[in-house]
C-alpha cells in the first residue's frame, strides 16, 4: 500500500510538471493569440481594443497568476474555450472521445490477434 501511494505521488507530481511545462512553452510561443483570434484585422483594432482583450483574457497579468487561474480551472474540469471550433473543449473531446475509443479497441484487437498468432 505504502508503494502505491508512492506511485500516485510520483504521478501527481509528474502531472503537474506537464502541466507547468505546456502552459510555459506555450506562453513562450513566437504567436500572440490576440493577433491569431484576431486574424488580418489587426491593422484596424484600436489599442484600446486590443488590451480589452488581453485583460478579457487575462493576458495582462503576469505568467505565475496566469497559471494559477488556469491550472484551478483545470483542477476544476474547466479547460477553456477552443476558438477553433468555437465551444468548450470539454465539448470538443467529449465528441470526439467515442471515435477515439473505437480506433483503441481496434487497434488492441489487431495487436492481440497478431501477438497470439505471430507468438
Amino acid at each position: 500500500m505504502k508503494l502505491f501511494f508512492s506511485h500516485f505521488l510520483r504521478l501527481i507530481i509528474l502531472l503537474v510538471l506537464v502541466a507547468a511545462g505546456t502552459f510555459i512553452l506555450l506562453s513562450f510561443s513566437p504567436v500572440d493569440p490576440i493577433r491569431a483570434y484576431i486574424g488580418n484585422d489587426l491593422l484596424h483594432v484600436p489599442p484600446e481594443q486590443y488590451a480589452r482583450i488581453a485583460a478579457r483574457w487575462g493576458l495582462d497579468q503576469p505568467l505565475w497568476e496566469r497559471f494559477g487561474h488556469w491550472f484551478w480551472r483545470l483542477l476544476q474540469g474547466d479547460m477553456g474555450y477552443s476558438m477553433l471550433f468555437n465551444m468548450p473543449v470539454a465539448s470538443v473531446i467529449r465528441e470526439r472521445l467515442a471515435t477515439s475509443f473505437a480506433l483503441l479497441a481496434g487497434a488492441w484487437l489487431l495487436s492481440g490477434v497478431l501477438g497470439v498468432t505471430l507468438g
